[in-house]
């Protein structure tokens, strides 16, 4: 399941109109796959940002994302030796 997995992320921009002074919110979602982020070698940084969900700037958005239901094993998966990978 793990294998199919994937990480989420959004660019929020505001954009303020010249002329009118009007505000657009632009949203594009991005979709990374999990074993792409490990197979290119970032799953060590990605477990690590994982970690500072409890101790960043939100730490109520540890509980808000879920983190304790999916976090050991994301991170187990991330840092697993693709060699030796078992596929989840």
């Amino acid at each position: 399941m793990l294998w199919q997995a994937c990480l989420r992320c959004e660019r929020q921009v505001l954009h303020r109109l010249m002329d009118s002074n009007d505000l657009i919110l632009t949203i594009r979602t991005y979709m990374y796959p999990l074993r792409d982020i490990r197979s290119e070698g970032s799953g060590p940084d990605l477990a690590a940002a994982i970690d500072g969900l409890q101790t960043g700037s939100s730490p109520g958005m540890y509980f808000y994302k879920r983190a304790p239901n999916w976090t050991r094993a994301v991170k187990e998966f991330l840092l697993a030796d693709e060699r030796k990978a078992v596929v989840f």
